[in-house]
């Protein structure tokens, strides 16, 4: 059968369920990779229900061959909220590997960061403090002005990281049939 609906924060809103954004990463306007971007309803055990966006980056195949770089970021997101409850990053350049799992409790305000080389550390988390990700979410909800800052926190290799993001330019950008 067909999966009921979802009721999503206006934050998840930006980019529905089923969504698939691609692009084409570009240095110095030499192509040198490509990435996707979907969303979907989470099935897994502990996450059944949340959204869950993922994001997968790779080089293409000609840098590959000198500096082969892979990343896989994963995102449980909440909803009704819009705040993660569990992060995955796999980035992998040349022959350094790093991975880490984060998993947000909110009724503790604790972020559990499972780092690289058996680290474990316990951070302090406000409802507004989003992941690496899910972050580019929660940015898309805020009303943006050109000139001000928007302040934003996330949390990543095991603590907590004030940001201050500047509006600087204003464009429109359609993407496919999203509008």
């Amino acid at each position: 059968g067909e999966a009921a609906p979802v009721s999503v924060a206006p934050s998840l809103q930006a980019v529905p369920i089923g969504a698939r954004l691609e692009y084409s990463i570009v240095w110095w306007g030499i192509p040198v990779g490509n990435a996707v971007l979907t969303t979907s309803r989470s099935e897994e055990k502990g996450y059944n229900g949340l959204v869950r966006l993922d994001f997968q980056a790779r080089s293409n195949w000609y840098l590959r061959a000198l500096y082969p770089v892979r990343a896989v970021l994963i995102s449980h997101v909440d909803p009704q909220t819009g705040s993660p409850r569990r992060f995955q990053s796999y980035l992998k350049r040349q022959w350094r590997l790093h991975e880490s799992l984060l998993t947000f409790d909110p009724s503790t305000g604790i972020c559990v960061h499972e780092l690289s080389e058996g680290r474990r550390v316990e951070v302090r988390v406000s409802p507004a403090t989003q992941d690496g990700l899910s972050m580019l979410y929660h940015v898309r909800t805020i009303p943006l002005e050109l000139g001000k800052t928007v302040p934003l926190t996330i949390t990543a290799d095991g603590k907590n990281w004030d940001l201050n993001a500047q509006v600087v330019r204003a464009s429109v950008v359609r993407i496919g049939r999203m509008g």
